[in-house]
């Protein structure tokens, strides 16, 4: 990820339910994005790179196989391919990352998955995004019981 310091914030949609489900683990988005936007100070855009991302997001072939089944390879993110191709999904609008706790490791989309696929679909390398700090994960994620 590199800094770009050009780019001005984009405003963020702090109203829509949404919520990110990974595992036994739920991060409120909405409230991830209220977060960043109560900052004092604008929240900085960073260039996430997309290599890393880019098998979880591509579009799979189903093989139809000798016996006639299909091969079924689903990607790793559920992703609605119809969406993806309309205006709606804006490459400009950066995605959001969060800093896991230590049991999870790293740093991990958990808004702008189709902006991810429209881009790597695209041949992009990167996507603008925000990165919410581990202590400000730490306050909107839930673990399963």
């Amino acid at each position: 990820m590199t800094e770009s310091p050009g780019i001005d914030a984009y405003s963020l949609d702090t109203q829509t339910f949404n919520v990110f489900h990974m595992g036994l683990v739920r991060i409120d988005v909405r409230e991830a994005k209220r977060i960043l936007s109560a900052k004092k100070r604008k929240p900085r855009i960073y260039q996430c790179q997309l290599e890393p991302l880019a098998g979880m997001v591509r579009r799979r072939k189903m093989n139809k196989l000798p016996d006639g089944t299909i091969e079924v390879a689903p990607s790793a993110v559920s992703l609605d391919w119809e969406l993806i191709a309309t205006p709606k999904i804006d490459l400009e609008v950066p995605i959001l990352l969060a800093r896991l706790p230590e049991k999870l490791r790293g740093i991990w989309p958990i808004d702008g998955w189709h902006r991810i696929a429209k881009a790597v679909d695209a041949g992009l390398q990167s996507l603008p995004c925000y990165i919410l700090s581990a202590k400000d994960t730490a306050r909107v994620i839930e673990w399963a019981d």
